[in-house]
């Protein structure tokens, strides 16, 4: 029996809005057309859901699979345990040679998953990454931004990532493809129990990747402007030490002595930084916070404490400075001004969760 090129793994948590349409884009009749469905397997683990989103995944899997073949669709029912613990479920129960997440509430381009699964089918050999355009799908204004890394990255070349020149923002999981024994190899554990550890697997994996692939097709439509997702501001802010206790793990796991290659450390100390400055966004949005002063400076402490010999290059900005020298006194005006004019120079980081 041929080995799944792919193991597609959809977390769930209380998705049953959502689930008919995350599967249907994985599986429908243009799919079944192309017959690319034979080359993959998806795998729905429900976290511990409230709602009948058990119920709906059983039933999809009923359908599909006297469709398709047995355990085509596979579900998984566990305690919740958040996003972390599915993802280290997932990586223990797929049998695919690449390793996808699609989050519930999201989709796949029907036309770019077509392209991709005949791309990787085609591979002479097993690359480390595959990477893919994403969508942001903004739903309250109804419109579509494409997020490509096509300046990065070479289409359809196999490259040597440590010798490519990194972007200057996080790689999300939504462009994201591993090899499944990678992950095992290097016992990946993602943390369990909060939010937003979607960053670790963005970037603690990367240190270990040598070759990578990349396919300038939106293949993962990600739908952002509802209110009860958890990267929406106010929902951040409400979750903020979910923010900090993975910014922490990230900050103590990355260590530079082990990193050769000048673009990928690089890379890194630019993502922790843009990682801190959330945190510190998110501090002074936190009218929960007494002595928001004081608060920062021990959190800056810590950060250097995690980081001591590379913490000055790191945090080695304008935003930064002004804290150190105001001892976090004011920090709500300098933060608002320097979020004011990054957006008015650079990208409007506010908007982009409303």
């Amino acid at each position: 029996m041929q080995k799944n090129l792919v193991s597609f793994v959809i977390p769930a948590y209380n998705g049953s809005p959502f689930i008919d349409d995350s599967v249907h884009s994985l599986i429908n009749d243009r799919i079944l057309e192309n017959n690319i469905h034979i080359f993959y397997e998806i795998i729905i683990i429900n976290d511990g859901s409230t709602d009948n989103t058990v119920v709906k995944a059983k039933n999809l899997a009923k359908k599909w699979n006297k469709i398709t073949r047995k355990d085509f669709i596979r579900v998984i029912d566990k305690e919740n345990g958040q996003y972390g613990s599915v993802i280290n479920r997932g990586i223990k129960e797929a049998k695919g040679i690449y390793f996808k997440v699609l989050d519930v509430d999201d989709t796949f381009n029907t036309t770019s998953l077509i392209e991709f699964i005949k791309i990787i089918n085609g591979f002479k050999h097993k690359v480390d990454l595959i990477l893919t355009d994403h969508v942001y799908e903004k739903v309250a204004v109804n419109k579509r931004d494409v997020q490509s890394l096509e300046k990065t990255f070479t289409p359809y070349k196999l490259m040597n990532i440590k010798e490519v020149d990194m972007p200057k923002v996080l790689i999300t999981m939504h462009s994201i493809i591993y090899r499944l024994d990678l992950l095992k190899d290097i016992e990946y554990k993602q943390i369990e129990g909060i939010y937003y550890s979607d960053s670790q697997y963005s970037l603690v994996p990367l240190k270990y990747v040598n070759t990578a692939y990349y396919m300038n097709i939106p293949l993962y439509r990600y739908y952002i402007g509802r209110d009860e997702q958890s990267i929406n501001l106010k929902v951040m802010v409400k979750n903020r030490i979910h923010q900090l206790k993975v910014l922490e793990v990230i900050w103590k796991q990355i260590n530079f002595k082990y990193i050769n290659s000048p673009q990928i450390r690089k890379y890194m100390k630019s993502v922790m930084r843009q990682m801190a400055q959330w945190q510190i966004m998110l501090i002074a949005f936190d009218e929960k916070i007494p002595k928001k002063a004081k608060y920062l400076m021990n959190f800056l402490d810590e950060l250097k404490m995690l980081q001591p010999t590379h913490y000055r290059k790191i945090t080695k900005t304008i935003l930064f400075k002004a804290l150190r020298i105001s001892r976090g006194k004011g920090m709500g005006f300098i933060v608002r001004f320097a979020v004011k004019l990054y957006s008015k120079f650079k990208k409007n980081i506010m908007a982009e969760w409303e």
